[in-house]
């Protein structure tokens, strides 16, 4: 089932949750990341869970490799 992106964003907003910016230091610990996944978009979410360090929660069972930061849902 797809889910709507602007519902998903809304229902975030309302229970409190924020988008994190991206900043240098994210995009530095890309390039440092190895390559288990090619697509640059996640790489970067991997990237800024690791640098804040935050959790990320992802149905992508390929980014699990990086390390127990990332939790596939």
């Amino acid at each position: 089932m797809a889910a709507d992106p602007e519902e998903l964003r809304d229902a975030a907003e309302r229970d409190g949750f924020t988008l994190p910016p991206i900043e240098a230091r994210h995009c530095s610990a890309v390039a440092r990341l190895p390559h288990h996944h090619t697509d640059p978009f996640d790489r970067l979410q991997v990237a800024q869970a690791l640098v804040e360090p935050m959790r990320l929660l992802t149905h992508d069972a390929q980014l699990a490799h990086y390390s127990d930061t990332v939790i596939v849902v």
